[in-house]
């Protein structure tokens, strides 16, 4: 966490969990590529008062829609949505794209702990069947939502989604691609899919 604060942080925080040395904590000091999100360092107070006004309130709503759902259906499925910038080339030399092409989709079910098998098979299949290519669990497996509040033992199902973001956006001018309108609809399509037939993957 060296060079995110502007002193030592307090003896109950956890700074030396891998995510936290690697930037990735709770309070982010990096994006995904490397680049520093802060341009100064900042106080303890303001990062206590984020967790205590946004990710606290946030995960007490998600916790209680996650309850309500069981109270309601029996059991749950969350989906965990993000975008995954593209990858640059793997080795120096000649751009080959098929050595670095990752996956237009990711799915992380922390390798069949988080989700069901049921629940996860039907996602790949039907982006499979849309047109995209589709990875399990690499590079991303899940994060703390999906480690979190995935127990399938006690029917809440976590499966999280990463989308290339390379299919909708030009990402160093940050704007839409043509493609956007469409991977959009393909996306909501999957959720119908989803709403239809998820109750029978999670019990049937």
């Amino acid at each position: 966490m060296a060079g995110l604060f502007d002193a030592p942080l307090p003896d109950f925080v956890n700074a030396a969990s891998p995510r936290v040395a690697a930037g990735l904590g709770t309070i982010a000091k990096i994006v995904a590529s490397g680049e520093p999100i802060y341009r100064a360092p900042l106080s303890f107070g303001d990062a206590e008062e984020r967790v205590r006004t946004c990710w606290h309130p946030y995960h007490d709503m998600l916790a209680d829609l996650i309850r309500g759902t069981i109270a309601l259906f029996g059991t749950c499925l969350l989906i965990d949505c993000h975008s995954m910038p593209s990858p640059g080339p793997a080795t120096s030399g000649p751009p080959n794209r098929n050595a670095f092409k990752q996956a237009d989709f990711v799915l992380g079910d922390l390798h069949g702990t988080a989700c069901g098998q049921r629940v996860t098979r039907f996602v790949e299949r039907r982006l499979i069947d849309l047109g995209y290519t589709v990875r399990r669990n690499e590079p991303y497996a899940g994060g703390f939502i999906t480690r979190h509040y995935g127990r399938p033992r006690d029917r809440v199902h976590v499966l999280q989604i990463e989308i290339s973001r390379d299919l909708y956006m030009d990402e160093l001018a940050i704007e839409r691609l043509p493609r956007f309108a469409a991977i959009r609809n393909d996306v909501g399509t999957l959720v119908e899919w989803l709403a239809r037939d998820a109750l029978e993957l999670m019990i049937g």
